[in-house]
């Protein structure tokens, strides 16, 4: 899979507002989990070795697929702090599968999840990314338009980043 597109994408940002800045937060229409996985593996790695992000924590990447519960997103806190070994926060790729959430017909589900991305140590410090099956989806449309007025989203079709 060539990421070339993405990794320009972090340089340009870079270049513009430093190495401290706040990264790009991305959505992508890769339907397959194990695309998905290769995906994070290699974006997580390029990052890592081009310099173009701090990781302090054990892992380069979380990945989580969300099941649309509100329990569940209420635990993702917890999951993702005690993955957080050097600071209070997690640094590095946070993604997250949302096809099971955009089905949800419970709002406060979507808001949660809206919240904890708002939340400043997570949407601040890691670089998110939100896996869809396909971005032209009705409900993808509306979830991503109401959410980047309040996260800062840059939607990548998977055409740009084969």
């Amino acid at each position: 899979m060539n990421i070339n597109y993405l990794i320009k994408n972090e340089e340009t940002r870079i270049k513009k507002y430093g190495f401290g800045s706040i990264p790009y937060h991305y959505v992508i229409d890769i339907q397959e989990e194990s695309k998905r996985i290769e995906f994070l593996e290699e974006f997580s790695y390029s990052l890592f070795l081009n310099k173009l992000r701090k990781f302090h924590g054990l892992d380069l990447f979380l990945y989580y697929s969300l099941d649309g519960s509100i329990r569940q997103i209420e635990d993702l806190e917890s999951l993702i702090d005690t993955a957080a070994v050097y600071d209070n926060y997690y640094e590095g790729v946070l993604a997250f599968s949302i096809d099971k959430l955009l089905l949800q017909t419970n709002r406060l589900s979507r808001e949660a999840f809206v919240q904890l991305l708002e939340n400043t140590k997570y949407n601040n410090h890691a670089t998110i990314i939100l896996f869809v099956d396909d971005i032209s989806d009705k409900a993808a449309k509306d979830f991503l338009s109401g959410c980047d007025k309040r996260i800062d989203l840059k939607i990548v079709g998977h055409t740009k980043i084969r």
